[in-house]
């Protein structure tokens, strides 16, 4: 038992968390408990008074029977799993203690989603998940409530909340948006049972604005690549990181910088997309093999900004890092060829879209080179493309 330091809440607290370890596998129980860090007594685990956090005696001996209660909860299970099967894993420990125990507050149930999420590495949900968390308990003021407390009325003065804070209308989707999933997740789970007229979410409707596109004209696209950047390597990597995800189709930041060199295979390479978990094949152009022989060296990476040394959770702060740096440097390499509009990442995706449909390539193997084979806008007449006709729209569009 401990206090999660890794997950500070705005107001100071750690989230009280009991920790499983089996076979190197690490995962935490959430307590509804949140405790300021002189609050909890390592060495006798148990709550203690501070000065931050006073407790009258009764009050902190049914706190810490309650927790021994949990412990002795845990402990039980694990003995009934280990007598049905040797090879029992953390998560099945986990998973019987969710099941039985369920997580009636809707913190508390977040806290634990994120916490999957970040040992399934997918930190970016994490990290939308705990961006969310961080906004809506600033509008409730408290980390108390059940997700039986949740209704339209409260969905629609959390609303309120984020419009008065001046938030874009694709912001508040992206809150609202993110709640709805833990809700229905919830339910999925069997947390709790969905009110008898449905979810308070069904009628609830925050639609995202449809963003202008952002694509760069062909002759814009051919300056940046001809610029002469020798006496500056990091406009250099900036520009080459940008043309690489033009030239592979509109390949996102992320997967360019994890692209590694066991995923060249003879004339190709292939990744599996973050955001989808798409498999992506991609014909390596003459434009794409000038830059990877550019970058060649001894490590596994094409581009050297990973490390196969860190962690997964290091590379994806490092990769975090290095996308505000892109989009930064990326606006002087606009001024440099001209051009006014916000010049990010992701306008190489638009304008390989944009310069592909202007060469004549059609839209339905415009959407598989982008890996939109799985969205319903698409889906309808799309057709699984022989990975030549991709190869060939791709050398089309690298020639500029």
């Amino acid at each position: 038992m401990k206090l999660n330091r890794d997950r500070i809440l705005n107001c100071g607290k750690y989230p009280l968390v009991f920790q499983i370890i089996h076979r190197r596998q690490r995962r935490l129980i959430y307590t509804d408990i949140h405790l300021f860090d002189d609050s909890f007594d390592d060495e006798k685990q148990q709550i203690i008074s501070s000065e931050r956090q006073h407790f009258k005696r009764t009050e902190l001996s049914k706190m810490n029977e309650s927790l021994r209660q949990i412990r002795r909860e845990i402990e039980s299970m694990i003995e009934y799993i280990a007598a049905k099967t040797t090879s029992f894993t953390v998560d099945n420990i986990t998973s019987l203690y969710n099941r039985r125990k369920g997580y009636i507050y809707f913190f508390t149930f977040l806290e634990c989603v994120i916490e999957q999420n970040r040992t399934l590495e997918k930190f970016g949900t994490a990290n939308n998940y705990q961006s969310t968390l961080r906004v809506f308990e600033k509008y409730l003021k408290s980390d108390k409530l059940k997700f039986t407390d949740v209704d339209q009325k409260l969905i629609k003065e959390f609303d309120i909340f984020l419009q008065k804070r001046k938030l874009k209308q694709n912001s508040i989707a992206f809150y609202i948006n993110n709640l709805r999933t833990i809700y229905n997740k919830a339910a999925e789970d069997g947390i709790f049972d969905l009110p008898q007229g449905g979810s308070p979410f069904d009628k609830i409707c925050v639609k995202r604005v449809k963003t202008i596109k952002r694509a760069l004209p062909v002759e814009v696209v051919r300056r940046i690549m001809e610029l002469d950047m020798s006496d500056s390597r990091e406009m250099e990597l900036s520009r080459d990181l940008f043309m690489f995800s033009f030239y592979s189709r509109g390949m996102p930041l992320v997967d360019v910088l994890n692209l590694r060199k066991k995923d060249i295979d003879n004339n190709s390479f292939h990744y599996f997309r973050r955001k989808t978990k798409t498999l992506i094949k991609v014909g390596i152009t003459p434009q794409i093999q000038q830059i990877i022989d550019k970058y060649s060296g001894l490590r596994e990476y094409i581009f050297p900004i990973l490390s196969s040394e860190k962690s997964a959770q290091e590379n994806y702060k490092k990769y975090r890092n290095i996308l505000v740096w892109q989009n930064n440097t990326l606006k002087k390499i606009a001024e440099m060829v001209g051009v006014s509009q916000n010049l990010t990442t992701y306008v190489a995706r638009h304008s390989w879209a944009t310069v592909a449909k202007e060469k004549g390539i059609s839209v339905a193997v415009i959407s598989e080179g982008l890996g939109h084979s799985t969205e319903s806008v698409t889906n309808v007449y799309l057709k699984s493309f022989e990975q030549g006709v991709l190869d060939e729209a791709n050398s089309q569009v690298s020639l500029l």
